[in-house]
């Protein structure tokens, strides 16, 4: 068994006013199997001074998946801001025979103040048959690489299932303005990003083509990538452990709630005594927000929260939509769009809250999950469904 990778900063020191890095420290056992020997990561370091920072780069190369057991280490970094603080990261990888799945985990450590800070993951994904804490190292990810007729398979933390194969395009010839231009109005559906608009179409690919020249080609060998995506296969349970929504308690103090119950005993829980009751953000749960097209109000952001308060025993809830302002946070402004019923079941020992029915469509469609939360030793977590969903990214 390949030992951990363990990435830690042995020292930093101050020279001329700027944190550097002294020294790092990448111990690797890179045990190829039988007859294979053992190798040792190529250190190189690779520094370029921004604003107060270093960084140091430190890596090995990383062969494909092969018919034999092989480990490497790729993509390792530190980087040091501020007067004693660092991060590290990097990807270690190792393969099995047939049918050659490859293990992919990225492993962290954090010095502050001198000292070495566990990195943790903070997720609990529900597989086929119970609750799995992400591994915060090795084998967070296993990788079966494609072959002539199935496409790459993924599975991360156990449970988050995708696949994914490239489509392959020659382009050579033609000319710049008339590819982006067809890749912008593409009509397959990618993750919202910068490169999309906010159902996730294409439109800012690339440069504008209105910049590029009328007739400057593309070179010989010049081939576009189309990759079809489809993750979360089947959808995906999952606890952010490190989110815990915070209630008012029966003494008026906002503490993290302990019970699934709590969250409908805030004011304007439906009952019929809070119906005049004004939705915030200090009595209904927050369930997301959604990035409007534009805001001509400069005090508000650019998106709208939505929040759910609830009823727990009566298994009733409804949806707001509200203005968020920038000054604070706060949510304001909430407009109902929908009553929504509860269930409330338990599954491999932790209690969860769900949204049986009336989960906003829009809502759904925008962020490719649904909420819900879960319960446990005392402590209730946000959580979400990832819903299944396919996307298409586009490289040159």
């Amino acid at each position: 068994m390949q030992a951990p990778v363990d990435l830690r900063a042995a020292r930093i020191e101050r020279a001329a006013g700027v944190e550097i890095v002294a020294e790092v420290v990448l111990p690797l056992l890179l045990q190829a199997g039988a007859g294979a020997g053992a190798g040792a990561a190529r250190r190189s370091w690779n520094s370029s001074k921004y604003s107060r920072a270093m960084r140091v780069s430190i890596g090995s190369s990383i062969t494909q998946c092969s018919s034999r057991p092989w480990a490497s280490v790729r993509s390792n970094r530190l980087r040091c801001l501020g007067t004693s603080a660092c991060s590290a990261s990097g990807t270690a990888g190792t393969s099995t025979p047939s049918p050659r799945p490859c293990w992919h985990s990225a492993r962290r450590a954090n010095l502050v103040n001198g000292e070495a800070i566990a990195f943790s993951r903070n997720q609990l994904y529900r597989t086929d048959s119970t609750w799995n804490n992400c591994d915060n190292g090795h084998a967070v990810v296993t990788t079966t690489v494609a072959t002539a007729t199935l496409p790459q398979k993924s599975t991360y933390c156990g449970a988050s299932k995708s696949a994914s194969r490239p489509v392959w395009e020659d382009i050579a010839g033609q000319t710049l303005r008339a590819v982006v231009t067809r890749m912008r109005a593409f009509p397959l559906r990618d993750n919202v990003g910068s490169t999309t608009n906010a159902d996730g179409l294409p439109v800012n690919w690339g440069p504008d083509p209105a910049l590029l020249p009328a007739d400057a080609p593309f070179p010989a060998g010049a081939r576009f990538n189309l990759r079809a995506i489809r993750s979360d296969i089947g959808n995906t349970d999952r606890n952010e452990t490190a989110v815990k929504p915070t209630v008012r308690h029966a003494d008026g103090v906002f503490r993290q709630a302990v019970t699934l119950e709590q969250p409908g005993l805030m004011g304007r829980n439906l009952a019929a005594a809070d119906a005049g009751v004004v939705v915030s953000n200090l009595n209904a749960l927050f369930v997301a927000d959604t990035a409007l097209a534009g805001q001509t109000d400069a005090t508000l952001e650019a998106f709208k929260r939505w929040r759910l308060v609830v009823d727990v025993a009566g298994l009733k809830g409804q949806f707001f939509r509200c203005d968020v302002l920038k000054s604070n946070g706060s949510s304001r402004k909430c407009e109902a769009t929908g009553d929504a019923a509860l269930a409330v079941q338990t599954q491999g020992g932790i209690r969860l809250l769900r949204l049986a029915s009336g989960y906003p469509v829009e809502l759904k469609a925008r962020q490719q999950q649904q909420r819900f939360w879960a319960e446990y030793a005392g402590t209730v977590f946000r959580s979400a469904t990832d819903l299944g969903r396919t996307c298409h990214d586009r490289r040159v």
